[in-house]
């Protein structure tokens, strides 16, 4: 009697199931599957743990970088100590169009040195913001501080 292709190669992988499970086991594959651990179950774990490391070390590295960020870099000392005087950004702007107009490099020096901004008040560069320099000026060093 000659049986059908389909019914031959389905009952290869059952004779192989059958072979295979009439070997004797190791007794460490006896523990293991006694336990309830499959090689599958350890790798997952394993890559688990290993990707939560590493998403760990990624974090602590973005914070630790944050921490160390700019807290004495020149570039952000003049918005530093507008808002330490409660100046506003557009303060800011014109403190440093003044200092490029004056051609002096650090801005944060109008607020250590009076006379620049009495001698930017006089450039013809800034004539259109001479009463808002006149507020700062005050603001800065009071009105009596010529």
């Amino acid at each position: 009697m000659r049986l059908p292709w389909i019914t031959s190669s389905a009952i290869v992988p059952v004779l192989a199931q059958l072979a295979l499970a009439a070997e004797p086991q190791s007794a460490a594959r006896q523990a293991a599957a006694a336990s309830g651990w499959s090689l599958f179950g350890i790798a997952g774990g394993a890559a688990a743990l290993a990707g939560a490391l590493v998403l760990a070390w990624l974090v602590r590295k973005f914070l630790v970088r944050r921490a160390a960020g700019p807290k004495n870099n020149p570039r952000h000392l003049l918005h530093e100590l507008c808002q330490a005087h409660g100046l506003s950004r557009r303060a800011e702007r014109l403190l440093k169009r003044a200092a490029a107009a004056l051609g002096t490099p650090h801005p944060g020096r109008f607020f250590l040195e009076p006379h620049l901004l009495r001698q930017v008040q006089r450039c013809e560069q800034l004539r259109g913001s001479k009463r808002a320099l006149g507020l700062l000026y005050d603001r800065l060093f009071g009105e009596d501080a010529e």
